[in-house]
């Protein structure tokens, strides 16, 4: 593990859901603990278009070379450096269809085929999006601003912090700094996303592809119950000031615990009136207990490597079934 810790990214991209393709720049604040010539990063399919360090303050242009075996690019420094240090790096790449990284989910609305672009960086897809330090242990905090469609909505794990039309039909979308968190827990989301939310000191909301809010109201007020339970019993504010859980169509997971911006398979976070059964009311409750626990362990808390992954896991299942049993205790599940 090298000495180059991250410190802070500013991730821009661009977003295009008719071509499914993105442009993208991230500016990375890092710290070489000893001075270093070299800085490796992680990289996944992304072309690069240009990569500068900031020297005497302004960005100078950098070699580099790509390693595609070890998903690595390797930046070459004006002269040995340690201490601070600021990278900028322009890059696209492709909204894929491999349902990792970042990524196009397909639904049908009015018998129209439609997409949204959503993300799954675990546990080492976040190198797709865009060039890091994608390893748990590399911890850093996250801003990010997406242009896209007016027409569209973007999510990220924080609050929206300002939108501007550019004009030609499309908008700017900034979001506040997260906590320092994994590479891997960062979320990113485009789409005609619907809303219904249950507003309190923590903003919670169920995002939905258009007209299904009206299955989201189960999975809102047992993810509010959850989150009130996981800081009482923890005694540990939850540290955003937003926690969407979002329901995705296409998705190979069952959900997945990014920070402030849950996500779901579908039939794991809505509930159907006449459909859903019994057991499927139990599923919905376990799996939303389970990414509200991962809030704490896993994200606040993280394992320094992934062979340790099992810790995140046992205790978000542990206190996930301990969730349930406290609003539910009849539904005797452990």
């Amino acid at each position: 593990m090298s000495d180059v810790n991250p410190i802070n990214y500013r991730i821009h991209l661009e977003p295009d859901l008719s071509g499914f393709k993105f442009k993208g720049n991230v500016e990375i604040s890092l710290e070489a603990v000893e001075p270093v010539h070299e800085i490796s990063l992680n990289i996944l399919d992304l072309a690069i278009v240009n990569c500068s360090v900031k020297q005497d303050g302004s960005y100078v242009d950098c070699p580099f070379s790509l390693e595609t075996e070890k998903e690595e690019m390797r930046i070459s420094l004006p002269e040995e450096r340690g201490g601070k240090l600021d990278l900028k790096i322009e890059y696209e790449g492709e909204i894929n269809d491999k349902m990792a990284g970042f990524y196009r989910s397909r639904y049908v609305l009015g018998g129209n085929e439609k997409y949204i672009a959503v993300s799954q960086f675990e546990e080492s897809d976040a190198r797709r999006a865009f060039p890091c330090f994608d390893h748990p242990l590399k911890k850093a905090t996250f801003e990010v601003e997406m242009i896209v469609d007016e027409k569209l909505v973007a999510i990220s794990n924080a609050p929206i912090t300002a939108e501007k039309s550019l004009g030609e039909g499309r908008k700017l979308v900034k979001f506040e700094r997260t906590p320092r968190m994994s590479t891997y827990l960062l979320f990113l989301g485009v789409g005609e996303f619907e809303f219904i939310e249950d507003r309190g000191k923590v903003l919670v909301r169920v995002a939905t592809m258009p007209g299904m809010t009206a299955y989201a109201k189960f999975g809102l007020e047992f993810g509010r119950k959850a989150l009130e339970f996981s800081e009482d019993y923890y005694g540990i504010k939850y540290p955003l000031p937003k926690l969407d859980l979002i329901a995705i169509a296409d998705f190979a997971a069952g959900a997945m615990e990014n920070w402030g911006a849950i996500t779901f398979r579908e039939n794991l976070l809505l509930h159907y009136p006449n459909i859903t059964s019994k057991a499927g009311e139990e599923r919905i409750c376990e799996v939303i207990a389970h990414e509200m626990a991962h809030q704490w362990f896993g994200n606040l808390v993280t394992p320094s490597d992934w062979k340790y992954l099992w810790l995140n896991e046992s205790f978000a299942t542990y206190f996930g079934y301990g969730i349930v049993t406290h609003y539910y205790p009849e539904w005797d599940i452990w």
